[in-house]
Order: C-alpha cells, then structure tokens, then sequence
C-alpha cells in the first residue's frame, strides 16, 4: 500500500501533466517548468577500481548493480551525489542517492549538479521516477551498458528552486517513513522467529 501511495506521490510531484497546486506553502506551477539536457546540468562520469575492497571500512563502495559492492577507506566522490551503473547484468537503470562521500568504482556513473538551481536530491528522484528512460538506453551486448553520451542527452524537467526543495522534502518524508515502516516489519518478523524457536524447543509452554 505505502509504495502505491508513493508511485502515485512521485507521479504527482515528477510529472508535467496536472494543475498547479501547493505543497510545504509553495505553489506548484508545472507550466513553468523547464526542459535541459541532463549533460548540460550535471557533471557525469565514471571512477576507479579501489586498490583493495574491504568487508567493512569507513565508506561504501559503489559499482554496477543495486547494492554496495563492499567498502574501503577512502573517498573518491563526495557526498549529495546520484548514482546509477553504467554497465553489468541487472542493475541499468538502477537509480541511487549516496548521501555520504563513498568510493565509485569503473562501472557507476556518478551524476552531480553543476547549477545553482538544480538540487541534487531532486534530480535523484527524478531520475529515479524516470528510472525506465535510463533502461530503454541499453546497449545490449556480451555486457549490458549504457553510454554517457546517450545517458547525457535524456532531457530533464526544472521547476524552480523552491518547488524542487519542496518536492523533495515530501519525497524525503515519504522515505523515511516506509524506512521505519519496514523496520518495524523486520523487528516483528524477529520477534515471532525468536517466539516460534522457544516453542519448538520446549523452553516456553503455553497454558491451555
């Protein structure tokens, strides 16, 4: 129910189509949106193969696919800053937001805004609603891949400034709450293992 109910938000808040409405005491005006290329807002490339991958370390490092591929030690790509691989089996079209500095490896483009009035949190959820344009741009092959030139020249919708601070702060809230929702999943499905392993070991009985 809660991921409906944010499809429907991000189709609301990410799309052209719809009235003007207000949202955190801002009008939004789709009428006034604009298009640009995303090369021509972002800087766009891809990094490097850290010297060695650690099971845990300070920073995460990101590469083709949907999660962290480890950790390392150090940074090469600061924090604020949306990710997607640019080539591997199963993750085109992925769409992360690294809050944090972490490590980007050789097959994940790292994408950051280059203007004033582009947010990076924005952008991602943008990009993340639009997920299946990154896809369509697949170069099928021995290894799926994306080309930065094509990725480059996907056109992006900009509200203004104080419409993209607002968009993104519902998307952000909306977040955060299907992240507790699903940790309070997570701790009552523990709970019930943890009751269920008592039972069939006999150390608790119920009264009948």
């Amino acid at each position: 129910e809660k991921q409906r109910q944010k499809k429907y938000l991000m189709r609301k808040l990410l799309s052209q189509d719809g009235a003007s409405f207000t949202l955190c005491g801002t009008t939004i005006d789709k009428r006034g949106w604009k298009k640009e290329k995303l090369c021509k807002c972002v800087n766009l490339h891809t990094g490097t193969l850290p010297k060695t991958i650690l099971d845990s370390g300070k920073y995460l490092f990101i590469n083709a696919g949907c999660v962290p591929s480890g950790f390392v030690n150090e940074y090469n790509a600061e924090g604020d800053t949306i990710t997607t691989p640019s080539r591997g089996q199963g993750g085109i079209g992925y769409v992360g937001y690294q809050l944090l500095p972490f490590w980007c490896g050789p097959l994940c483009y790292q994408i950051h805004s280059t203007m004033r009035n582009l947010l990076n949190k924005y952008l991602f959820y943008y990009l993340f609603f639009n997920h299946k344009d990154i896809e369509d741009l697949k170069k099928v092959g021995t290894i799926p891949a994306v080309n930065a030139g094509d990725l480059g020249n996907l056109f992006i919708l900009l509200p203004t400034l104080p419409e993209q601070r607002a968009i993104a702060q519902v998307l952000s809230a909306a977040d955060k709450e299907m992240e507790l929702l699903q940790k309070s999943i997570e701790q009552e499905k523990q709970k019930k293992k943890a009751l269920m392993q008592l039972l069939l070991t006999g150390t608790v009985r119920i009264k009948i």
